[in-house]
C-alpha cells in the first residue's frame, strides 16, 4: 500500500483543481496537496518532498514546460515524476518539455481509469 505517499495537484481551474484532487482522494490511498499556480508548486517542492505532481500544462503564470524546468533545479526532489494534463493535443506540447521524469501526457479530459492505473503504475512499483 502507498500509505502516507503525497500527490501535488496544480491547476489555476478552481473546479479543475477540486476534480483532481477529490478523484485522487477517493482512491483513498493518498494524501494530497492543491496548488493554484506554477509558482506555488515550485515554490512547494522546493521544501516539501512529494511521489507525483499531477500538473496542469496551461498555468496562468508559468506553463508546465517551465513549471518542470523549475521543479528539476529547485525541488527538493527533482526526481519526481510528473503526469502533465492539457486541454491542448498532446503531440503539441510533448517536445516542449524537457524533463527527465515527465511520466506522460494526458489530454484533458480524461479517463479516470487510466490516470488510476498511471498513478498505481507510478506509486506501486
Amino acid at each position: 500500500m502507498p500509505e502516507g505517499k503525497t500527490i501535488v495537484c496544480v491547476d489555476d481551474d478552481q473546479t479543475a483543481r477540486f476534480l483532481m484532487q477529490k478523484f485522487v482522494e477517493n482512491i483513498g490511498e493518498y494524501r494530497t496537496v492543491s496548488l493554484d499556480s506554477g509558482k506555488a508548486c515550485v515554490d512547494y517542492l522546493s521544501q516539501h518532498p512529494a511521489d507525483l505532481v499531477l500538473l496542469d500544462f496551461n498555468l496562468g503564470d508559468m506553463d508546465g514546460a517551465e513549471v518542470c524546468e523549475a521543479i528539476a533545479t529547485q525541488s527538493c526532489n527533482p526526481d519526481v515524476p510528473v503526469i502533465v494534463l492539457s486541454v491542448m493535443d498532446s503531440s503539441d506540447i510533448v517536445h516542449k518539455l524537457n524533463y527527465p521524469h515527465l511520466f506522460k501526457v494526458v489530454q484533458k479530459p480524461y479517463a479516470m481509469e487510466e490516470m488510476r492505473s498511471d498513478i498505481g503504475k507510478l506509486l506501486n512499483h
